[in-house]
């Protein structure tokens, strides 16, 4: 008797899954680095930051090659490696099969048709929400802004006394537009958080709150649709606040002019005069 064995077919189709998942997987690699640096400027990211870091990265693709391999080969070898020629030559394969076969097929073809569906939505997801982020006005401008954390930490003039004099000798320097000094950056979480009370409502919230100084608000073109911002006499804004359009809203005032002039106590029972009203921004 003539033909392959039982061996033959499954070494053989063994043989064809590995070749076509190295094939797939070289492909993906040029693709990868075709692609890496339009990806990066996708993402502002730096091509080398996309790289695969640390050694756990080779050991995770060796078993992927090795799980695909396995089930893109070993599965149908067995299957077409069990077929009896005397059901061939009698057509009986026209039939089709039926069964636990035939769901077993089916369930292959819908579990591969719905990952691909789903890669191919998170692709465009991924995509578009980068779009999305790239094109929303934010409504403020972080671009060209080196942000540097310092160590004094007293919000009093004594503290912002170093802190300025550092500011001052900054300022002097070439390419330097201008500073400001924050306890928060605009994108950045905003650690602290206050209870507000209205004075003259008795509605209490607790807010998100950020100390900044009178350059805070032209340094990041804040747009101020009510009041004022901050003058450089720190004594006296040290019990004024500045609102955003939700938390005047939140605050239960009709407008935003409506909320100059209001006071609000904070958790340190210290009444704040609301001077201005800024426009939300992302």
């Amino acid at each position: 008797m003539n033909g392959a064995t039982s061996g033959h077919l499954i070494r053989q189709f063994l043989t064809e899954s590995l070749l076509v998942n190295l094939l797939a997987i070289s492909l993906g690699a040029v693709f990868f680095v075709l692609m890496l640096n339009t990806f990066a400027r996708l993402v502002d990211r730096a091509p080398v930051d996309l790289l695969p870091q640390g050694l756990g990265f080779w050991p995770c693709w060796s078993r992927c090659l090795g799980w695909e391999y396995l089930f893109a080969g070993l599965y149908p070898a067995r299957v077409l490696a069990g077929f009896n020629p005397v059901f061939s030559l009698k057509n009986m394969l026209a039939k089709g099969a039926t069964g636990s076969k035939a769901r077993l097929r089916k369930t292959l073809v819908v579990g591969q048709f719905s990952i691909a569906i789903l890669l191919v939505t998170g692709v465009l997801a991924l995509f578009f929400q980068m779009q999305y982020m790239q094109k929303q006005a934010l409504g403020v401008d972080i671009g060209q802004t080196l942000v540097l954390e310092e160590s004094a930490s007293r919000p009093d003039s004594a503290g912002q006394a170093p802190v300025r004099s550092f500011l001052n000798e900054v300022n002097a320097l070439a390419g330097i537009v201008s500073t400001t000094r924050s306890t928060g950056v605009p994108g950045g979480e905003i650690g602290n958080s206050t209870d507000f009370t209205r004075l003259d409502g008795g509605l209490n919230k607790r807010c998100r709150t950020m100390g900044v100084d009178d350059r805070f608000i032209g340094q990041y073109q804040l747009q101020l649709v009510a009041g004022r911002g901050f003058s450089e006499n720190y004594k006296a804004d040290e019990f004024n606040v500045v609102l955003n359009e939700t938390a005047a809203k939140i605050f239960g005032f009709q407008n935003p002019d409506d909320a100059l002039g209001r006071q609000v106590m904070a958790g340190d029972s210290v009444p704040r005069n609301v001077v201005g009203v800024v426009k939300d921004y992302h």
